[in-house]
């Protein structure tokens, strides 16, 4: 078997040609396989046929020859395909470059057609080459949609990340506190403020649009400190962030650390508070620290009159149970919500000397 030097398989009904069909013939130089419905071979069927030189595989169903499929052509003298039903797509580009460039002689060439696409069935092989067809993976209308709806994403998700900042911030700042304790404490780490575990009687969260109205009704006969001069006259240390912060500390920084160094923390329920995420953030800091027995309650002054419609759901159970000062601006109300405030701040003053 090893001695055949021709094969004639022509008319054989061939389909498939396995790997292994010729593996022993290592002397065959002339192999006819014309009038079968091969449309393909594997890369290894011509593996062991070293002297091969003449190939006929005309009037087959042939639509594509890559470069895996002529790789073992060493001695290959001639080559007939024709009368093959050939795809002239973007697939047969480099077939069609390597019948310019083979030494091998390609029998009857001029005679190879197109089979499809549509646009070019009927016409001469010989006439299609890359620069005639479109091989460009997307059309100009499909990489504009897709521009398009990347464009999209990426504002869908620089609108979610700019909503969701200070909680992005908070978990940060929780992975950057918890990395620098574990590792010990080193200058410049984040670190608990000194002095007693609550250097603050109250932390005031408000809206800085409703800075002048806290110094104004909050402050005066509450707050122990002073600010430009101004003396409160009161007997409580409230958190200030203009007056207190630590300078050079982010906010979050100063937001978590400041609010676990206080007692309770003290809501000024207004619009402008609601309207913003900062605050929405403040008050999920004060719920955590308050589940963690880090605080000791939430204070509510509800000065706008909101009810619990108008409030996150976080501080919904407080305002369904009416848990909350309310301010109003006559006189007489001014000077019960004050006498209110003081008896909630002492009591947690109170509760916590008890404990």
């Amino acid at each position: 078997m090893d001695k055949l030097v021709l094969l004639n398989l022509t008319n054989n009904q061939l389909t498939q040609l396995p790997d292994p069909l010729f593996k022993d013939l290592i002397n065959l130089k002339n192999l006819t396989m014309r009038s079968n419905k091969i449309s393909t071979w594997g890369e290894n069927l011509f593996k062991r046929t070293y002297k091969l030189e003449i190939l006929d595989l005309s009037q087959n169903m042939i639509t594509l020859v890559n470069s895996s499929s002529v790789r073992d052509f060493k001695k290959m003298k001639t080559l007939d395909l024709h009368q093959n039903p050939f795809a002239c797509t973007c697939h047969l580009r480099w077939f069609r470059d390597w019948t310019n460039t083979t030494e091998i002689m390609i029998l009857h060439s001029e005679t190879y057609l197109c089979n499809s696409p549509p646009e070019w069935h009927g016409k001469k092989f010989l006439s299609f080459d890359r620069h005639k067809i479109n091989c460009v993976w997307f059309t100009t209308t499909q990489i504009i949609c897709a521009a398009a709806g990347g464009f999209l994403i990426f504002v869908i998700v620089i609108a979610f990340v700019y909503k969701r900042r200070w909680y992005i911030k908070l978990r940060w700042y929780r992975i950057r506190r918890s990395l620098k304790r574990s590792s010990g404490t080193r200058k410049g780490d984040y670190q608990k403020i000194s002095g007693d575990v609550n250097q603050y009687d109250a932390y005031i969260s408000s809206a800085s649009d409703n800075y002048q109205w806290v110094l104004k009704n909050i402050f005066p006969g509450i707050d122990s400190g002073d600010l430009d001069t101004e003396q409160f006259g009161g007997e409580f240390k409230l958190y200030l962030e203009d007056r207190d912060a630590v300078p050079g500390k982010s906010e979050v920084y100063n937001i978590i650390e400041n609010m676990e160094a206080s007692r309770t923390v003290l809501i000024i329920l207004t619009k402008e508070y609601m309207a913003k995420e900062r605050y929405k953030f403040e008050i999920i800091t004060a719920i955590d620290l308050l589940e963690k027995s880090k605080i000791s309650d939430i204070l509510i002054v509800n000065v706008d009159g909101l009810t619990a419609r108008h409030v996150t759901r976080l501080l919904l159970r407080k305002m369904e149970r009416h848990d909350f000062l309310t301010w109003e601006d006559s006189e007489e109300a001014k000077i019960t919500f004050k006498e209110q405030l003081v008896d909630g701040l002492r009591r947690k003053r109170r509760m916590e000397n008890v404990i």
